[in-house]
This record gives C-alpha cells, sequence and structure tokens, in this order.
C-alpha cells in the first residue's frame, strides 16, 4: 500500500468518525417555555419554566414522559412507555378502586392505544396515535387534544393541549 492510498483511507476514516460524531447529539441545555390561555379574555401568559439545563439524553429522554413527570402536561400517561409490558398488566385491577386505576388497549405493534384512567373524582379516557418512529404524536381525552411534534433527532420540541378554546403549550429550546 502506498502512501498516497493510505493516506486517502486514513482522511475518509476520520471524515467517517466527524459526521458520526456531529449526528449524534448526547445531550444540549434545554429551555421549556409554557404558553397558556386560560385567563381573563383567553389573555396568554408566557413563563420559562425550566431555563438552560442540562441533559444527557441518552440518561433522560426530552419525550412525553418527561413532559408529564416535569409539567404535567399531560398529566396521566401510560406507566414504564407505550409498550406492553407487566407493570401495565397489573394496573387494571377494579378491586382497588377508588384509588387510580388505568387500564389498556394495544395495536398489533403492542403499543398502548387506548388507556383509561379511573379513580376517586378522575375518569379519562385517552387514545395515542403514532408516527413511523413509534412516538405519539396526538392523544384524545374526552375533547381536550395534545399534539407532539418532534425534532429529527427525537427530542420533543413542541406540546400543546387544546380543547378548542383554552390552550396550554410547552415549546422546547436546544442549545
Amino acid at each position: 500500500m502506498t502512501i498516497k492510498n493510505m493516506r486517502h483511507i486514513l482522511l475518509l476514516t476520520l471524515t467517517l468518525i466527524a459526521l458520526n460524531a456531529f449526528g449524534q447529539r448526547k445531550g444540549s441545555k434545554v429551555t421549556v417555555i409554557f404558553f397558556d390561555n386560560q385567563n381573563p379574555n383567553l389573555k396568554v401568559t408566557v413563563d420559562t419554566l425550566l431555563k438552560r439545563k442540562y441533559f444527557n439524553f441518552s440518561e433522560i429522554p426530552i419525550d412525553l414522559f418527561f413532559a408529564s413527570s416535569n409539567f404535567h402536561l399531560p398529566y396521566y400517561v401510560p406507566t414504564n412507555g407505550v409498550f406492553k409490558n407487566a407493570a401495565k398488566d397489573k394496573e387494571c385491577d377494579m378491586k382497588v378502586y377508588p384509588a387510580t386505576v388505568k387500564c389498556y388497549e394495544y395495536d398489533d405493534k403492542k403499543r398502548v392505544v387506548k388507556m383509561t384512567v379511573n379513580g376517586s373524582g378522575t375518569i379519562n379516557n385517552f387514545t395515542y396515535k403514532y408516527n413511523d418512529k413509534n412516538q405519539i404524536t396526538e392523544i384524545n381525552d374526552l375533547g381536550t387534544k395534545f399534539f407532539l411534534v418532534y425534532n429529527h433527532d427525537g427530542t420533543l420540541a413542541e406540546l400543546l393541549q387544546s380543547d378548542g378554546v383554552l390552550n396550554k403549550k410547552l415549546v422546547f429550546i436546544y442549545d
């Protein structure tokens, strides 16, 4: 092998390594802004809920479950993700009512497509729609809809809750 060929191979290898490193974002500082028009005369209020906090996405994905656990939007989500698992199977036990009971229905990919939540003062019927990456893109619950928009790397960009008049929205900014 000549020095010229080795130089080309080395240059190609370094280029591929650099492209791979730039294509993957392991973490970022995240800012979350909350928009809400549930005020007199539907006036919109804006609040920064999280400001430039660093997250490693392999440890803490910024997704529906992050939004629910940190900002309670939406309040109820499927236990342990969107796929069928043993934890979900144990939750549908009406003997514990009036404590909160969650029951699930699944599609052919074993993803949650319907979740009912019953408890003292709680009745919800959630239906879920997915994109081709198994990310939830829409949730319907008794007239209230949630819409989720993702960035190309799978991180959550926006989460909107709307009943047609009243709206709440989380916007996720990464830097």
